[in-house]
């Protein structure tokens, strides 16, 4: 359906003209694009012409399909009001923005958690009405603003409601500030003794095997405590201690050089760039509420949402992001995490909940990825690592980074994907355990592997893997890296070796993934017989390819992942040219049901 304007849409008649698109083309595009979304669209020239010379506008997600499709021919994002659309779209820039601002960012995070709602009472599904064109130059902003200040100031927010004075925690930059690149007094990593911690990449020796040299010296700065309240690092009376792997204070003795996992929030000083202004965030003027002045966050209501996190982890291995149970994470942000982030904290609680809720909403971006919402996961992945800005927990922010390399990278724009992952691993220097940047320089190898280049990929597996080498059991990781063993390494090393041409290595990496299959993480396990499938096929084994095939379908049958799915429709098509195969016609056929319902 399209609403009739008065008016001929000479914009997009106009950009139409300068991509050099028919309208049979366009809508030839539209309609790919909207099945590759799971939408049966039948558009035609005809369609298109009444756009243009009637101003017809089209509903639901076509407009930015439309955006998308131009975009692509002209190779840049193309906004809707660059083709007349802009009234389509309700909240065009909902879930994009990266505020600097602390309370902006609240607000971005909280209105995307609202449009996701809004969406599913409209009927158009969980994402529909983030449903968009995916631009990875959107990534550019995020990244750039976090790499040049991963920690905000305080964020500690004071009620403002009756019974309370309305001003609001003033954050004292000079209080609790150790000299530059000393490490505070008495601190230490979890698990050992302070000076214990692994070394970072760029400590003085630390490039493992085949990896790169050793990089800039990071240093850092505790940030100031807000007024009457405890110093960071020192968890008020009575309230649980911080986890020592979430930021960036160096644990050892730090002499100009920060030697490993770190514990305490980071400011802008790390890496020798200047701190931030203090950001103490106020609460928002309104009507009066039971929160304004009787309910504080605590320390109890951010566990409840680290318990949700690691729930919501297990639920999206083990049924996939399309699943029932996946799904309820947005409204887990949008009913416990929203009313929180609105709420009253002091700085040491503020900086726990933003990292829990940037855990979370990590997870919906994550969710929507694996149900092949590119749109919707962009977005919360942009909220998410400006959350994780705010927790002032820089080894999140690298995760979230590799998030986004991830899914740039798999659509198709590994050089983008490259940068992203660099971003993860050069912020993270000397500051995360050594298995966290195992992941971050394995991402970077996914991305260059997709690039086609076979030195760089190499160079970054071997880092990789040399980082996993050095860790231990008893290293502070973080608890969303819970997932990261050798399995995975070899899974995402054999999928770098497909991208690469090189069935010998995909095999040898596949068999070692393949070696331990667990119920916990179904979903890889399916993805994994997958590649060995296509090794199989590529060394001549069209008998093992079909039975890792079969065993791949019966997988991505009991989970809820278009990836999955994604998979398997591009072995069938590898095994095209042995169609008249019975075993290939037996797995095609097997396979039938899982490509015609939705992910």
């Amino acid at each position: 359906m399209s609403r009739e304007l008065r008016e001929p849409n000479e914009k997009l008649g106009a950009v139409l003209a300068l991509a050099g698109i028919s309208n049979a083309g366009l809508a030839r595009r539209v309609n790919d694009l909207g099945a590759q979304r799971g939408l049966t669209l039948r558009y035609d020239k005809t369609s298109v012409a009444r756009w243009v010379s009637k101003g017809m506008v089209p509903q639901g997600a076509a407009p930015h399909l439309i955006a998308a499709a131009i975009g692509a021919k002209l190779g840049r994002p193309v906004p809707l009001h660059e083709i007349g659309l802009a009234d389509a779209d309700p909240a065009p820039e909902v879930g994009l923005a990266f505020p600097r601002d602390v309370g902006a960012a609240v607000r971005s995070a909280t209105d995307l958690y609202r449009l996701d709602l809004a969406g599913r009472r409209g009927g158009g599904g969980i994402w529909q009405s983030l449903a968009g064109s995916f631009s990875v130059a959107a990534y550019a902003t995020p990244a750039s603003r976090w790499l040049i200040s991963p920690a905000d100031g305080s964020v500690a927010r004071e009620p403002s409601g009756p019974g309370s004075s309305g001003k609001t925690a003033r954050a004292n930059p000079a209080a609790g500030t150790a000299p530059h690149g000393a490490a505070p007094q008495g601190t230490s990593a979890r698990g050992g003794a302070p000076g214990a911690a692994h070394q970072g990449e760029s400590g003085p020796g630390a490039a493992p095997h085949g990896g790169p040299a050793a990089g800039t010296p990071a240093t850092t700065t505790p940030t100031a405590s807000a007024q009457g309240a405890p110093a960071q690092g020192v968890p008020a009376q009575g309230a649980p201690a911080q986890d020592p792997r979430r930021h960036g204070r160096p644990t050892g003795p730090a002499e100009g050089l920060a030697t490993g996992p770190t514990t305490g929030p980071v400011t802008g000083t790390a890496a020798g760039l200047p701190a931030p202004p203090s950001s103490v965030v106020p609460a928002r003027p309104g009507a009066e509420t039971p929160r304004d002045h009787a309910q504080r966050v605590g320390h109890s209501d951010v566990a409840k949402l680290r318990e949700a996190a690691e729930d919501a982890r297990r639920w999206d291995s083990k049924y996939g992001g399309g699943d029932w149970r996946s799904s309820m994470v947005p409204d887990c942000l949008r009913v416990d995490a929203a009313p929180l982030l609105l709420g009253a904290y002091t700085d040491e609680v503020g900086r726990a909940l933003f990292g829990a809720t940037a855990e979370l909403t990590r997870l919906a971006g994550w969710m929507a990825f694996d149900t092949g919402q590119q749109e919707a996961a962009q977005r919360y992945y942009i909220q998410a690592l400006r959350l994780a800005r705010a927790a002032a927990d820089v080894p999140l922010g690298g995760y979230v980074l590799a998030s986004m390399s991830l899914q740039a990278t798999y659509r198709d724009f590994p050089d983008e994907g490259v940068d992203l992952a660099q971003a993860a691993v050069e912020r993270n220097r000397g500051l995360a355990t050594a298995r966290t940047m195992s992941f971050f320089r394995l991402v970077e190898a996914r991305a260059h592997a997709k690039a086609g280049d076979s030195a760089a990929a190499g160079a970054a597996l071997r880092a990789a893997e040399g980082w996993l080498e050095r860790a231990r059991d008893g290293d502070p990781d973080p608890t969303w890296l819970g997932f990261y063993s050798y399995d995975r390494f070899a899974a995402d090393a054999a999928e770098c070796y497909r991208d690469l041409n090189l069935p010998r290595q995909v095999r040898r990496f596949t068999e070692q993934a393949l070696s331990r299959p667990t119920e916990e993480y179904v979903r890889s396990h399916g993805l994994r017989l997958v590649v060995s499938a296509v090794a199989e096929l590529e060394s001549g084994n069209l008998d093992a390819a079909c039975a890792a095939g079969t065993r791949a379908v019966e997988v991505a049958g009991r989970i809820s992942s278009a990836r999955t799915t994604e998979y398997v429709r591009d072995l069938l098509h590898r095994l095209e040219p042995y169609g008249d195969e019975p075993r290939v016609v037996e797995l095609r056929e097997r396979a039938r049901p899982l490509l015609v319902a939705p992910a």
